[in-house]
C-alpha cells in the first residue's frame, strides 16, 4: 500500500465511530483503496472505495485482490457525486477546498443517518460531533457514534 491516510489514525477513526462487520463503509476518493482495505482488515466490515481516476481504480482492484479482499472490499471507478451514499452506515472523506463544499451538501442530503469521518478538513455547514486530533492531523465525526 502506498503513502495515504496512516493505519494508526485510521485505527482510531474506526473505533470512534464503532465500525464493525456490521457496517458497510464508503471511502469517496479512494486512491489505491487503502481505507477501505484497512476498514476490512481491522473490523471485518464490508467496504467500498469510489475512484475517479481509471489507473488509482485499477491499482486499488489489483491490490485489493492481491491482499485477497475481493470478497469485502469493492473498488468503483465513478464521480462520487454519482453515488447514492443512502445506504452507506459510515462515509469516510478526505477532500478538501470547492470539492468539499459540493460533498457536504451532498452528505447533507443523501446521509443524514449516516456516521461521517472526515480527515483534517470539516464539512462545510455542519457541526461535529467529536474532533480528535492525532499530531499534526485531525479527525471530525458527524452523526450518532454511540
Amino acid at each position: 500500500m502506498s503513502k495515504g491516510t496512516p493505519a494508526a489514525i485510521l485505527e482510531i477513526a474506526f473505533k470512534t465511530v464503532n465500525l464493525n462487520k456490521n457496517d458497510v463503509l464508503v471511502d469517496l476518493g479512494c486512491r489505491d483503496g487503502r481505507v477501505p482495505q484497512l476498514a476490512s482488515l481491522m473490523t471485518g466490515c464490508y467496504a467500498v472505495g469510489i475512484e475517479n481516476n481509471p489507473e488509482s481504480t485499477e491499482k486499488a482492484k489489483k491490490i485489493t485482490e492481491r491482499l485477497k479482499l475481493d470478497k469485502k472490499v469493492l473498488i468503483i471507478n465513478d464521480n462520487l457525486f454519482n453515488v447514492d451514499l443512502s445506504p452507506y452506515s459510515v462515509v469516510y472523506v478526505y477532500q478538501s477546498g470547492g470539492l468539499l463544499k459540493r460533498l457536504s451538501k451532498k452528505l447533507r442530503k443523501e446521509a443524514k443517518h449516516t456516521k461521517i469521518v472526515a480527515l483534517d478538513y470539516p464539512l462545510c455547514k455542519m457541526s461535529p460531533t467529536k474532533t480528535v486530533v492525532v499530531g499534526k492531523r485531525c479527525l471530525y465525526f458527524y452523526g450518532d457514534l454511540s
